[in-house]
């Protein structure tokens, strides 16, 4: 309860502000259930996993003590294996029965452990604190665990190649830059996941390799893996020797991301280097703009508050760029556009659509989804796929990012923003695609620099390669401030209107313009500006008075009063005096008076009263 905000109730029964959207309406219901969960619910819609983001737990904070481990029969646990996260945490541990047979459990924060593995991201097994540049790859732990004992570097996947066994694209891109050689077991179940596993690798690993362990023993029996080859030649240097050996002479995996013709140099260490000279001469070719001069390739982020209209934004934009239209004024290039508006329903995309439609047909190259898996659970596998049958696709919007991100993980929380917007950038790099996060702004105002207001650590913005914001001074503004910077545009800053009946947003201006249009328009309805113009006015170009007779002219010409008093007057002509300058030629200045409190002098820079003081000699304005 210490977390929330407005919380009120009593008892089992609580509401409190939701930390998970701008709640002005205490929308979140706290209860305790019978078994003596914590239960959650938001009547605003919002996700239980976005609530516990934002108040920095997990789901097992919701549970209470976790139940006791049941025995089963003479099942007794034999091995344990810890998983490990790239920050040295224990994300969960798996255990090993005899008979045979396996299950998960991870720690609950304190000192206890929940007996499941749910929301928790599970990494490749030992591939924590992996200093070698070439790993074996193989199909369990018990596997990993023979071969470190050898010196031989060696990671699983946490599910082995069993029915449902998933390889994740975070399991690909932790091998990144790595020699990797893939030793399957000797079944056709393990044939087949080594050669799934190996062409998600190719292209991405330093180098890729298939083992077969029949080269070394011919009579491996089926089933058979590099433990038992191990038993068979005995846990000695040699059998290690062997297997490097192995290794070292297969062939590279038969795909189209290993680069046979590369020099080995280039390739040692598993870094790629290209020398200066090369670099200078090389052609690389222009960036490709989605919206020209505002959205390269890449990876973006478009973040605002709540209740802002971006989903709005974001459709029209995707319109804009599959009918090759302009959008807010920029240039498109036509292409195909993937929509994942995991926030909305068919029927509201519907209704939006045909608003903005207004009529017409829409373009065949545009494409929506409701949902879609989380990052640690095949997104990246679903969009590639859905690229494979739509090759004309440049545009990827995924309305928002906390929807598809990877659930719990390490209490680094810098790390895992990175890891999952950069998980994402990889892939829009990849594949040359522009990814677009709809993102949130934290309440809190950042004077200066609205690109601070980004909800998450810099994490986030520092793997994005252009980020958009849409933020209002007061939310009563007509404008809404619209900033943009990135590696591959130049920073700008926008005033956006929103026309509610076409519900389309449009450019008002440069952010410079319209704070010029707003002072102007606050002076010229300001009364003290019409006093003086009609003081000046009556004198032939010229006034002088105290801030007294200035404040009982306010009077006389039935304004409401001018100031709270001659100090607060003589305050506020002195922000003025640019602006009178500017806007109406009068140079204003305040002489002193002893102790008298001074007087304020007004004269019209084209008026006569103006050239006769200067051929008589006296002070003017701005002079001293």
């Amino acid at each position: 309860m210490p977390r929330l905000r407005g919380v009120h109730g009593g008892g089992t029964q609580y509401t409190a502000l939701c930390p998970a959207h701008d709640d002005e309406h205490a929308s979140l219901s706290v209860s305790e259930g019978q078994d003596g969960r914590i239960l959650l619910r938001c009547h605003a819609g919002c996700e239980t996993a976005a609530i516990l983001a934002a108040l920095d737990l997990t789901l097992s904070d919701l549970f209470p003590d976790p139940p006791r481990e049941r025995a089963q029969g003479d099942r007794r646990v034999v091995e344990t294996y810890d998983y490990i996260d790239a920050d040295g945490y224990l994300v969960a541990q798996k255990l090993r029965y005899e008979p045979k047979s396996f299950s998960w459990r991870r720690p609950d924060g304190c000192g206890g452990w929940v007996y499941n593995r749910k929301g928790v991201e599970i990494p490749l097994y030992r591939r924590e604190g992996l200093k070698s540049t070439s790993v074996f790859l193989v199909e369990g732990e018990k596997d990993a665990n023979t071969l470190t004992r050898l010196g031989l570097p060696a990671v699983c996947s946490p599910d082995g190649a069993g029915t449902g066994s998933k390889w994740r694209d975070t399991y690909t891109e932790s091998l990144r830059g790595l020699h990797v050689a893939v030793i399957p077991d000797n079944d056709t179940v393990g044939a087949d996941f080594a050669r799934m596993v190996c062409g998600k690798l190719d292209g991405v690993a330093g180098s890729v390799r298939l083992l077969d362990l029949t080269a070394l023993w011919p009579e491996l029996p089926e089933h058979g893996d590099v433990s038992d080859l191990v038993q068979k030649f005995g846990e000695t240097p040699e059998t290690a020797q062997k297997l490097a050996e192995l290794a070292k002479k297969t062939p590279l995996f038969e795909g189209a991301g290993n680069d046979r013709t590369e020099p080995a140099e280039t390739r040692a260490h598993g870094l790629s280097v290209v020398s200066a000279s090369d670099l200078q001469q090389k052609e690389l070719g222009e960036v490709q703009f989605v919206v020209h001069s505002l959205l390269p390739q890449g990876l973006a982020i478009l973040a605002s508050p709540p209740k802002y209209g971006k989903s709005w934004f974001v459709l029209d934009l995707c319109l804009s760029v599959a009918f090759g239209e302009d959008f807010i004024g920029y240039p498109t290039t036509q292409n195909g556009c993937l929509y994942l508006a995991l926030e909305d329903s068919e029927r509201r995309l519907q209704a939006r659509l045909r608003k903005l439609l207004r009529g017409r047909n829409a373009p065949g190259n545009f494409y929506f989804s409701t949902t879609a898996h989380d990052l640690s659970h095949g997104l990246l596998d679903e969009l590639t796929a859905f690229l494979a049958q739509h090759p004309d696709t440049r545009l990827i919007v995924i309305d928002t990012l906390q929807k598809v991100r990877a659930p719990g993980g390490s209490s680094d929380v810098y790390g895992r923003d990175y890891r999952d917007v950069g998980a994402l950038k990889a892939f829009a790099d990849a594949h040359g695609v522009c990814v677009l996060l709809v993102h949130h702004l934290r309440k809190m105002q950042a004077i200066g620099d609205p690109f601070e207001r980004i909800s998450g650590t810099t994490g986030i913005t520092g793997a994005a390669d252009t980020t958009f914001v849409m933020a209002r001074e007061n939310r009563s503004d007509a404008e809404t401030m619209f900033s943009v910077i990135g590696r591959d545009v130049e920073m700008l800053d926008l005033a956006l209107t929103f026309d509610s009946a076409s519900c389309v947003w449009r450019v008002a201006g440069t952010a410079d313009e319209v704070v010029r249009q707003r002072e102007k328009q606050a002076y010229e309805t300001d009364p003290i500006v019409a006093v003086i113009r009609k003081l000046v006015v009556q004198g032939g170009g010229r006034w002088s008075g105290t801030a007294q007779d200035v404040l009982n002219a306010g009077v006389i010409y039935g304004c409401k009063r001018l100031a709270e008093s001659p100090r607060a007057l003589s305050n506020r002509l002195k922000v003025l005096k640019p602006q009178l300058l500017t806007y109406d030629g009068i140079l204003y200045e305040r002489v002193g008076n002893g102790t008298g409190g001074g007087r304020h002098s007004f004269v019209r820079a084209d008026s006569v009263a103006f050239t006769e003081l200067a051929e008589a000699g006296e002070p003017l304005p701005f002079t001293g």
